[in-house]
């Protein structure tokens, strides 16, 4: 099987608000096996002088290479990372995975990074974190990669012993939502230092988000006992997309003297839609930041609020045929294909369309998860798609019909 390739162009406004300018491009490739993991990720930014996109300012080239075992398992994963700075790529972070056959699952998982020896002078391979003794609720041995949320696949850890720089850090812990797992949380217990807990859980169909994420610190030489929290609320809008994200900020100091939760950073986003793909076309942010509120003093008068920072307008997304070297743009067919038959089903959605062309499939963020043709109609697999939703575009002789699908 070979990796998907999907590419992203857009347009940022100009101060004017009404010239626009191309900015980067963005590509993707994704694991075979993992189909969610993206194992290279490529923008090139565009550079005016020379009319062409170039690794520049921002731009770069993430590369992970993973090798597994004849049963499939991960047995090593590399990071390589390249910018306008380096010209070929760097190795810079490497993952080994250990299996006990008495267990059947990675037992251990070890990170490297390359670490500045100030005995040597140079940089040397070192172990950076580590998981230890894992235990899990499911695995299916092809993660690529130990993530903050422990998710991935079928993959749920379900404890470990924590290592930073070969050193004890405590030990893990880890519960999941019976209906929901993606609603998890985790306690990493740090003897003599404290406890960090943490909880994520979903809160409408949409599939909007909180987290909290409490430190509680036991007494030492460098500090006094207590706790800080910290909870973050990510809106989304019936679309799937994020419209709305804040932070805000709590500590015992602050309980102690009668105060609440303090907004410390927030982001919102006004999008608006392409009238025929349900595909962001516009974006417009906003940030929470400390205003002036005196002209004749700026340094002297401050207020918080959200003040618009960006506007971006997406172009149409494109596939990118790996090796073709041309992007095909998605473009309206302009009639409406009216005798297409969709139905939906638990783990597939079919059709039928006489005069069939091709059928694609997108997920929330645009990228391309299917591109087949057909002769009279055609059937989308489901079961193995990550939640969310996703767009069936489905082009006949006759039209094309866009179709939302929810996983």
């Amino acid at each position: 099987m070979t990796s998907k390739a999907v590419s992203r162009l857009t347009f940022e406004v100009s101060k004017d608000g009404k010239t626009y300018s191309p900015f980067w491009i963005t590509t993707y490739k994704y694991d075979p096996v993992v189909q969610s993991f993206v194992t290279e990720q490529k923008t090139l930014m565009w550079n005016a002088d020379s009319a062409a996109y170039v690794f520049g300012d921002g731009g770069g080239c993430k590369r992970w290479n993973i090798v597994r075992d004849a049963r499939g398992r991960v047995l090593t994963s590399e990071y390589w990372y390249q910018d306008y700075s380096t010209p070929t790529p760097q190795l810079k972070q490497r993952l080994t995975a250990t299996y006990a056959d008495s267990v059947g699952h990675a037992v251990d998982i070890k990170y490297e990074g390359l670490e500045y020896d100030y005995n040597t002078n140079e940089d040397v391979w070192q172990e950076t974190e580590s998981y230890r003794s894992i235990k899990w609720a499911a695995t299916d041995d092809q993660y690529v990669d130990i993530d903050a949320s422990f998710l991935q696949g079928e993959q749920r850890m379900l404890a470990a012993d924590t290592y930073y720089a070969g050193q004890a850090n405590g030990t893990l812990s880890v519960t999941y939502d019976a209906k929901n797992v993606e609603d998890y949380a985790y306690v990493i217990d740090q003897p003599g230092v404290g406890k960090q807990e943490f909880k994520i859980w979903t809160t409408d169909a949409n599939g909007s988000y909180e987290y909290h994420n409490k430190t509680t610190y036991i007494a030492n030489d460098y500090q006094g006992s207590g706790w800080d929290l910290d909870s973050v609320v990510v809106k989304n809008d019936d679309h799937g997309y994020t419209v709305s994200q804040e932070k805000f900020l709590l500590s015992d100091v602050k309980v102690a003297n009668g105060e609440g939760y303090e907004l410390q950073d927030g982001n919102k986003y006004h999008i608006t839609y392409h009238p025929e793909y349900d595909i962001p076309q516009s974006v417009a942010y906003e940030g929470y930041y400390y205003i002036s509120t005196d002209p004749d003093n700026p340094w002297g008068s401050f207020e918080q609020r959200y003040v618009e920072t960006k506007r971006t307008d997406y172009s149409d997304y494109i596939n990118a045929a790996e090796g073709a070297g041309e992007f095909t743009a998605i473009k309206p067919v302009g009639k409406s294909a009216v005798d297409i038959d969709v139905r939906m089903g638990a783990n597939q959605v079919s059709f039928t369309a006489p005069g069939l062309k091709s059928y694609r499939l997108f997920d929330a963020k645009g990228r391309v998860c299917l591109l087949a043709t057909g002769r009279d109609g055609g059937t989308v697999n489901t079961s193995s798609l990550p939640k969310g939703q996703y767009l069936l575009q489905i082009v006949t002789a006759n039209g094309v019909k866009c179709v939302k699908i929810a996983k």
